[in-house]
This record gives structure tokens, sequence and C-alpha cells, in this order.
């Protein structure tokens, strides 16, 4: 009797099995390997749903995706982006002490008093919108301009939310050269514009490296939909120690007296930003 090859072939792969056999679907598959998982010793984890994976831990994440140390940090930038690192962040730390150390910049009729600053540097200015409505709280103003700075500097030294403190760094000087020094002739005499420069190349050095360790640069979306519960502690972090600094220099503030240390201005621009407040000229000056 004549017999159809194929037949024969698929009798031979399945052996013993009745042709009656199914394999199982995936459904089937899935259900037994958790079965199998429950059972056998050997597989004592359980597999985790998709909903339950914690937000900023990706499966098969590598360890070039997940955010550096702070040492790792420091070592993967060169020697040109440290340097510039270094500097914004002292600086910004120093800035916001010095406004919490000096009792005048919080007190009305002081020579250094914050509301007498922003008065004088809504005169005539881009900004100057901005500075009338922060010249109705200028304590709060002065409070929050301090910690900020403080913030900034301290997450730019240890590498927590370093994009994010450069953008922040950046705003804040870029405000204060359209308030601060906008009357300050020639430009290159204010130092507001070096520093608002200054943070935007420490940003696109970050940007670079990021590119350069992950391949690609994530986006402000993704960047806020990954973060972790430990870079959240971190910020969290930053946030109170800032604001325990600013506590403890402003308990350890000398009496008030004119002491200059926690002005937005250098001497120079303090005293147009007094004239202009007072509606008298101010006298020329010249840089060293």
């Amino acid at each position: 009797m004549f017999t159809d090859p194929s037949s024969q072939a698929k009798t031979r792969m399945r052996g013993s099995l009745p042709l009656s056999y199914r394999p199982p679907n995936a459904v089937e598959r899935s259900a037994a390997n958790i079965r199998n998982m429950r059972t056998d010793p050997r597989g004592s984890k359980t597999p985790l749903r998709p909903d339950t994976i914690r937000r900023g831990t990706y499966p098969g994440r590598s360890r070039r995706n997940r955010p550096p140390s702070i040492a790792e940090g420091w070592v993967e930038m060169p020697w040109s982006i440290r340097i510039l690192r270094a500097f914004l962040g002292i600086t910004f730390v120093f800035a916001g002490v010095q406004k919490f150390l000096d009792p005048n910049f919080f007190r009305a009729g002081g020579g250094d008093y914050i509301g007498t600053q922003l008065a004088g540097f809504a005169t005539g200015t881009p900004a100057a919108p901005l500075m009338r409505v922060l010249g109705h709280a200028p304590v709060l103003t002065g409070i929050a301009i301090a910690l900020v700075e403080i913030a900034v500097g301290l997450g730019t030294l240890a590498g927590i939310g370093m994009l994010a403190a450069s953008v922040v760094g950046f705003a804040v000087n870029a405000t204060l050269w359209l308030s601060a020094t906008w009357h300050t002739h020639p430009y290159f005499l204010g130092s507001d514009s070096i520093y608002a420069l200054a943070w935007l190349a420490l940003a696109a050095g970050i940007v670079e490296v990021e590119r350069a360790r992950r391949g690609r640069v994530a986006g402000p979306i993704e960047r806020i939909d990954g973060i972790s519960r430990r870079e959240f502690a971190r910020g969290s972090l930053i946030a109170a120690v800032a604001v325990a600094l600013g506590v403890a220099t402003k308990a350890l503030a000398a009496p008030a007296s004119s002491t200059g240390l926690g002005t937005l201005a250098d001497p120079t621009r303090r005293s147009a930003a007094r004239s202009s407040a007072s509606g008298s000229p101010a006298t020329p000056t010249t840089a060293p």
C-alpha cells in the first residue's frame, strides 16, 4: 500500500506521541514555568509583573545607563569641565552663605538691604517687571535666592542633578545680567554675563559626558520619569542641607553693620542700584 512520505516523516518526528498531541500555547507555557519556579528550589525568584518594577530601574539596564556616583562623576569629566564645575559650585555656595551672614541684607534701611537693590534693579532694565513683583516681598525673595544659590552650588559639587543645577544657575545669572549689570558699560565689566555663559558651557560639557557614557542624551520627560528613589533621596538631601546651612549661617551672623557681604551685586552695581532707587545719578566707576 502506498504511503505518503510526508506522513511518515511526521510520524518519525513525533516518535511515540499520539497523533492528537497539541503543543502548549504561550499561556500554558507561562503557567507551567511559574509552577516550576514555585516548586523547584532552584527557581526561588518569583517573576515580577511589569507594573511592579520600580521607577528608574529597568530590566537589563546596564551600568553605563545608571547615574554615576560622586567620585565617578568627577573622574569621567575632562579637566576643563572639572575646573569650571568646581569654581561655579564653590562660588554659588559662598554667595548664598554670604547673604545669610550679612545682617543688613534682610534689614530694611540697611545699605545692602535686598529691597533697596530690587528697587534699583527695576529702573530701566529688561527685567524691571520681574524686579517689581519680587520687590513686594523682598525678604522672602532674598531668602529664596540665597537658598537656591546654596542648593545649586551643592548639587554641582556633589553631582546631583547637575544639568538641572546648570540650567537654574544660568537662569539666576541671566536674570542678574538683565537687571543688576544691565547699565554696566562696557558690558564685559559686568560679571553676570560671563557667569551665565559659564553655566551654559558646563551644561554643554555635562551633555557631552552623558552622550559618551550612554551613547545618547535623555530627554526631559525621560529624565523626570526615570528618577529613581535613590536620586530623589539625594536631591532631597541637597535641599535639606541647603536649608540647614542657611539657618546655621544666619544664626552665626554678626550684628547689623555695613558689612557688604550679602549683596546681589558688586560694589559698582550696588552704588548704581542705590542711586537709581533714590533718583540721583550714579557716580561713574572704573574696574580695577
